[in-house]
Formats: C-alpha cells, sequence, structure tokens
C-alpha cells in the first residue's frame, strides 16, 4: 500500500500554495549610467541612480 497522504490539506493551504502561480516575472529594465540590470523605478544597485521607465513621446 502508500500512495495516500495522511492528512487532509485544508482550504487555506492549498490556495496558498496556489497563489505562486499567478506571479508575474518582475521587468527589468537597462540602467543608462552603468548598463547593468535594475527593476523599474528603483535605484541601480551599482551606481545608485534613479531608474524610471523610458516613455515613448506621442508625435
Amino acid at each position: 500500500m502508500g500512495g495516500v497522504p495522511p492528512f487532509r490539506h485544508s482550504r487555506s493551504k492549498v490556495r496558498r500554495r496556489r497563489s505562486q502561480l499567478g506571479l508575474e516575472k518582475k521587468n527589468i529594465t537597462v540602467c543608462p549610467n552603468c548598463k547593468g540590470p535594475v527593476l523599474s523605478h528603483r535605484t541601480c544597485p551599482t551606481c545608485k541612480t534613479l531608474v524610471k521607465k523610458m516613455r515613448t513621446k506621442k508625435s
């Protein structure tokens, strides 16, 4: 015998585990100063400059 779980998993335990399936990847941009990877709207960890997401101008 075997393969049977010894205890029932509660709804909250199952839903907490499944909540990780909906996570999205983080947007990593390039620092314009040192060309290193950095998260948007954060300071660059290497050169300490603020990096904002680049916007394109409408013409």
